[in-house]
């Protein structure tokens, strides 16, 4: 969908959008930028395949106000089909003319979708880009990192 118009979504609306295919899966690249940055995808540049590859496979919306857009509501992802998000997927769900970021402070929910165990939905090249990304759960990591940290220190105990 395309809108020459500006996006306000308020306090209290939502702008809810349906997936039924990932614009681009970057599983590689999305690892290991992530797990070199605490978790966290901000500042990871952005690959022209994120942007352009399947944007049809979902909704997408351009913005071509002369503003920024204003996001204070809700941001709700449906899927279509029997589409079932992966890790590294990449959606690109909202592009805009004007310079700068989303402004606002949007919430998501993600409840309809059912991701596999361990994945979860991350935003933060949202404001930036637009960009929702399906990433390991931070709490999924940890542990991961836990049991690797408890190997190392009993091998090391039975060295000695």
């Amino acid at each position: 969908f395309t809108t020459a118009g500006d996006l306000n979504v308020a306090s209290g609306g939502s702008l809810t959008l349906e997936i039924g295919g990932a614009t681009a899966n970057d599983a590689a690249n999305i690892s290991n930028y992530y797990e070199a940055n605490g978790q966290s995808l901000a500042g990871l540049t952005i690959q022209g395949s994120y942007e352009t590859e399947n944007v049809g496979l979902h909704d997408f919306l351009s913005v071509g106000g002369t503003a920024t857009p204003v996001i204070n509501g809700t941001v709700k992802l449906t899927t279509i089909s029997s589409y079932d998000p992966v890790y590294g997927d990449i959606f690109d769900l909202l592009d805009w003319a004007a310079v700068g970021t989303v402004t606002g402070s949007p919430t998501f929910d993600f409840s309809s979708i059912i991701l596999s165990a361990g994945l979860g939905f991350n935003t933060d090249l949202f404001a930036s880009n637009g960009i929702i990304v399906v990433v390991p759960e931070p709490t999924r990591a940890l542990l991961l990192l836990l049991g690797l940290f408890g190997l190392v220190v009993r091998r090391r105990r039975s060295v000695r």
